[in-house]
């Protein structure tokens, strides 16, 4: 709610000096995620407060006890700046979709 500032959203950020996380990654259809290897326009216009970013990460696979993993690479939201923000869209999309609400900073709070 815009009124009490209860907003969710979820983004990674380094860690200098820590070697990596823990995560779920899912599976799901490319479709209107993925162009060509590439995340979508489409993908971007949805995720657009994030930094999108292709990146590696080590699969466990098979049952338990076995040591089978896999490097894959999927998709992460991370962190942004504000600054960026206007950059990539401008303060039209901003206004848009933020300012309108009386929010006025995306990552500064």
């Amino acid at each position: 709610s815009i009124e009490t500032l209860d907003i969710s959203s979820l983004a990674a950020e380094p860690d200098v000096g820590n070697q990596g996380f823990i995560v779920t990654a899912f599976e799901v259809p490319a479709g209107d995620i993925l162009k060509n290897g590439v995340p979508s326009k489409a993908f971007l216009e949805r995720e657009h407060e994030f930094d999108i970013k292709m990146v590696p990460f080590i699969e466990e696979r098979g049952e338990q006890g076995n040591n089978g993993f896999k490097l894959s690479e999927g998709i992460l939201c991370t962190r942004s700046t504000d600054e960026d923000y206007m950059k990539k869209w401008g303060r039209e999309h901003f206004e848009l979709h933020f300012g309108q609400y009386g929010v006025e900073s995306i990552w500064d709070w």
